[in-house]
């Protein structure tokens, strides 16, 4: 039975959009100012949501007392690591939106491309 292949990391993501930004060639990317603009505003607007989510984790996290049963103490556990595990993935795709709108701003500074319409 053949194995699927795994998928690359956020970390990996980030590292090759990095690589792109400083060495691509960009033709394969050329977009008019417009349309780069709109872009960015997407994955701004996407960026910003992930944000706002931080933020509500870091509320929600703040548990009261659940008494001095084991079972109530472990959920309350599980539910601050899921808490904490859930920051940390957000975390990295709201940096990993970032460095990518860095990136298309790059290669986009790199191969202006002037409105046709």
């Amino acid at each position: 039975m053949a194995t699927s292949p795994s998928s690359p990391s956020i970390g990996d993501l980030t590292k090759e959009l990095t690589a792109i930004a400083q060495s691509g060639s960009g033709k394969e990317l050329q977009i008019s100012s417009a349309t780069h603009q709109k872009y960015l505003a997407v994955i701004n607007e996407y960026r910003t949501a992930l944000v706002a989510q931080l933020d509500n984790l870091a509320t929600a996290a703040e548990y009261g007392s659940v008494g001095s049963l084991p079972s109530a103490n472990d959920t309350k556990n599980n539910l601050i690591h899921a808490s904490h595990v859930a920051r940390d993935t957000i975390t990295k795709y709201a940096d990993y939106l970032e460095h990518y709108g860095q990136a298309i701003t790059t290669v986009f500074n790199r191969f202006v491309v002037e409105d046709v319409s």
